[in-house]
């Protein structure tokens, strides 16, 4: 599996945590919408890890999905965007694209 976090993602990620307190949930990612041109909507948020999920240790966090959200992951990178007062989490995956955006 090759997911990857840019810096900004990583640390804004490492900060939300440590709000968290203890114990530290893990970071769940699924698709919340497929487009009928093949694309896909990601979600992210905080979850208890399932007995069948995959699990990624990365910089300081815990990333989860499920075995079907695991393909549209693969090469894709998570980033941090600040831009004016729009800020939040962005997946892009390589060739993405299509009648519904990246």
């Amino acid at each position: 599996m090759a997911l990857r976090f840019t810096p900004e993602a990583a640390g804004e990620l490492r900060r939300l945590l440590e709000e968290e307190g203890d114990p530290k949930p893990d970071l769940r990612i699924l698709v919340q919408h497929r487009c009928e041109c093949g694309n896909v909507h990601f979600g992210m948020g905080w979850d208890a890890r399932r007995e069948d999920d995959v699990v990624l240790e990365e910089e300081g966090f815990r990333v989860v999905f499920d075995r079907d959200t695991e393909p549209y992951l693969e090469e894709a990178e998570v980033d941090f965007e600040s831009r004016g007062d729009r800020q939040g989490f962005v997946i892009r995956r390589p060739g993405a694209g299509g009648c519904c955006g990246g």
